[in-house]
């Protein structure tokens, strides 16, 4: 079941298993079809959050779990799944961070538009 693999990514991100963790991904994407939506928006924003340096609680985490960029390609790949899933802003803002961290500047733009035109329809209750 590819969301048992992406719970297992999750813990070894947070443990620092590196390798474990990207194998993991790269198995639950294996079986994306049957990856759920709220399980693929999770674990895309573990693997962003966990590439940026600055979200690091102490200097003594960064490097060993936090690393600028270190599982942005694979919170791309886990992003847009989620967003073929559904649609939500809040995986579209993970994407474009992630979009932006790998120097895709004008996609982020793209995805960055997007989810604020969906929070605006969020907001509409016409």
């Amino acid at each position: 079941r590819p969301d048992i693999s992406a719970w297992l990514a999750t813990c070894s991100v947070e443990l620092g298993l590196v390798q474990v963790a990207k194998q993991a991904v790269r198995q639950a994407l294996r079986f994306e079809e049957d990856l759920s939506a709220r399980t693929a928006l999770e674990l895309a924003s573990v693997l962003l959050r966990f590439s940026d340096e600055r979200q690091a609680p102490s200097q003594a985490d960064r490097g060993p779990l936090y690393l600028s960029g270190r599982y942005a390609s694979e919170a791309i790949a886990v992003a847009r799944l989620a967003i073929k899933r559904q649609d939500v802003p809040q995986a579209r803002l993970v994407l474009a961070r992630a979009l932006e961290m790998k120097g895709q500047l004008a996609e982020a733009a793209g995805e960055l538009y997007g989810a604020l035109e969906a929070f605006g329809r969020l907001g509409d209750t016409r």
